[in-house]
């Protein structure tokens, strides 16, 4: 049986899901940082409320940021 150390990193994007779809996560920390994530939903990204830790990979610094991240990675219903 393979475990999942042996296969190659390349291959684990496949198990990996969108972090742009996932929700923002504010985490356990009683911090208060400003940041944005992208909302899949409404197509751009909002601000909202960070703890500081335990979050995921849908938290940017800036809006900007944001934009500039998710730009090349959503698609465009026709």
């Amino acid at each position: 049986t393979k475990r999942k150390t042996d296969i190659p990193s390349k291959c684990l994007s496949l198990f990996v899901p969108d972090p742009c779809a996932a929700p923002p996560v504010v985490g356990p920390c009683k911090g208060v940082f400003s940041r944005w994530y992208y909302d899949s939903k409404t197509g751009d990204c909002q601000h909202f409320q960070y703890g500081g830790c335990k979050g995921n990979h849908n938290n940017f610094l800036q809006k900007s940021d944001c934009i500039n991240d998710v730009g090349g990675n959503t698609l465009q219903v026709i």
